[in-house]
Order: C-alpha cells, then sequence, then structure tokens
C-alpha cells in the first residue's frame, strides 16, 4: 500500500489511498445483492409453490362444480319426472270422475217429481244451495241425488235471470272441457254448450283447469276438484214439464 506523507504546512492538502476503501464498498454492495438475490429467489418459489396449489384448488373445485351442476341436473330431471307422473295421475283420476259421472246422468230416471227447494226461475225450476261447498264431481253427484243435475243458463236471458238469485260467490256449472281440451261439453246432454259468457282472460291457458264456474255474470274455468257451491236443475217429468230445471252449488 501506498502511504504519503503528509505535508507539514497547513495549506497543503493531504492525500491518502482509497483503493482500500473502494474495495471493501464494493464487497459490502455484492454481498447486499447477493442476499437481496437469495431472498428474491425464496420469495418466488414460495409464491410459485403458493400459485401451484391455487391451480390445484381451482382444477378441484371446477371438478366439484361440474359433479354439484350435474347432480343437480338429475334431480331436476328426476323431479320434472316425478310432477309430470302426479300430473298424469291427477288428469287420469279426472277422466274417471268425469266418465262417472257420465254414467250416473245416464242411469237417472228420466221421470220424478220436483224436489221441495227448488223454486221457479224464468222457465226453469232451480234450487241454489248457499252454505255446502264441493268439488265439480261431487256437486254434479249431489244434484243427482236430488233428482237434477248441475245448471247452465240457456241464454242471455237466463243468465240474468239467475244472477239476480246468486251472491258474491262461484259457482259450479254443468260444463267442462274433460273430454277434450278447449270443446266445452254440457254433462248431462253430452253436447257443446249452446251459451258461453266468457270474462276477460277466460278460458285461461292451464292445462289443468277443465270445469266451469259462475262468477258475476261471468264464466271462469277452474280446477275440478276445488270446492265451490252449485246450483242445480231438477229432471222433469216428460208429460208435464217442456224445459227442464237446473241446480245451482257454490263454489268457495
Amino acid at each position: 500500500m501506498r502511504t504519503h506523507r503528509c505535508p507539514e504546512k497547513r495549506e497543503e492538502v493531504c492525500l491518502v489511498e482509497l483503493s482500500p476503501v473502494l474495495e471493501h464498498e464494493a464487497g459490502r454492495q455484492r454481498h447486499e445483492k447477493d442476499a437481496g438475490l437469495v431472498i428474491f429467489n425464496e420469495t418466488q418459489g414460495v409464491l410459485d409453490r403458493i400459485l401451484g396449489h391455487q391451480q390445484v384448488i381451482e382444477k378441484q373445485l371446477k371438478a366439484v362444480h361440474y359433479k354439484v351442476e350435474s347432480q343437480i341436473k338429475k334431480l331436476l330431471a328426476l323431479m320434472e319426472q316425478k310432477v309430470n307422473i302426479v300430473s298424469e295421475q291427477i288428469s287420469l283420476q279426472v277422466a274417471i270422475n268425469a266418465l262417472y259421472c257420465s254414467l250416473e246422468v245416464k242411469s237417472v230416471s228420466k221421470y220424478g217429481t220436483i224436489h221441495s227447494q227448488f223454486e221457479k226461475l224464468g222457465s226453469r225450476y232451480f234450487y241454489i244451495e248457499t252454505n255446502v261447498r264441493m268439488d265439480w264431481f261431487s256437486a254434479a253427484s249431489t244434484c243427482r241425488g236430488m233428482g237434477g243435475h248441475l245448471a247452465t243458463p240457456k241464454d242471455e236471458d237466463e243468465l240474468h235471470v239467475l244472477r239476480q238469485k246468486l251472491d258474491s260467490k262461484w259457482y259450479w256449472l254443468d260444463i267442462s272441457d274433460l273430454a277434450k281440451k278447449d270443446e266445452y261439453i254440457s254433462l248431462v246432454s253430452g253436447e257443446i254448450a249452446p251459451f258461453l259468457k266468457w270474462n276477460e282472460g277466460e278460458p285461461n291457458k292451464n292445462p289443468d283447469t277443465h270445469c266451469i264456474y259462475i262468477y258475476a255474470g261471468h264464466y271462469y274455468k277452474y280446477f275440478c276438484n276445488e270446492k265451490n257451491t252449485s246450483f242445480a236443475k231438477p229432471k222433469m217429468p216428460r208429460i208435464i214439464i217442456i224445459t227442464t230445471s237446473e241446480v245451482i252449488i257454490r263454489m268457495l
């Protein structure tokens, strides 16, 4: 190492050898750089491992999601199948009830007397049930038990007369499309209903509604198994009666 003699006079500058200092500083910086690289590499390794775990977890989640989604689709398909089966069973039961009612109508005697509870409204006799509520099939059966059948106004004039006697409730009519969708047949005659007074939006498009009720002078299509009240029309002896009479049973 070179050394320099410091001048004796104050005005002169004293120079020293700087190489060792610079080498020491350079070594320190290299050491810090190497340490930084080590830390960086370790950190990068940790990040790489985290990323790897994350990718594995994402794959597992996708697999679980796919499996759950597949199971949900199968469950929904099974539920839809069961709903269809139940719907078909209900439709079959409704059809059986309709057939039973039709056979009962044909078996009722065409000769009889007017039930004491019937009153003449216009040209026909009617009984209006205001308390007991029943479904369409039970209502039809009840009317037959009284010697009559569910009523259906034959025209606008008779509808007007009946409306004056009915309170603000729903009443079953003798009409349904149980035999053929959207073909409205009288249960007692087996013929297409000659007079229909639909409310706005009726007949509705619900595939499970088949039986007709009257409310506030207008017709609605509803579920046959729901309970209503009704009005009934008694079968009259042929020799003295020109027109028939009816039974009216109210809905809920």
